[in-house]
């Protein structure tokens, strides 16, 4: 549940899983498509370890904005 398949404009092509945390929809992009190292069996794989984390209580699309905001941190 919650996973889908995105294809841009441009062409390019991406896994995102969709859950709500706190009552709010959140979007968790899971990667680009690649039939080799991220295929659909393997985007699956990763939508149910999210949702698992989101069953915990997590919100990991949030941790993965809070992680690249400290990145842009140091790298400054």
């Amino acid at each position: 549940p919650g996973l889908y398949f995105t294809v841009q404009p441009t062409g390019a092509r991406s896994w995102s899983v969709r859950y709500r945390h706190a009552g709010k929809p959140r979007k968790l992009t899971l990667g680009s498509y690649d039939p080799e190292r991220l295929g659909l069996l393997e985007a699956r794989e990763l939508a149910r370890a999210a949702l698992k984390r989101v069953d915990a209580g997590e919100d990991p699309a949030g941790e993965k904005k809070v992680a690249r905001e400290r990145a842009a941190v140091e790298a400054d």
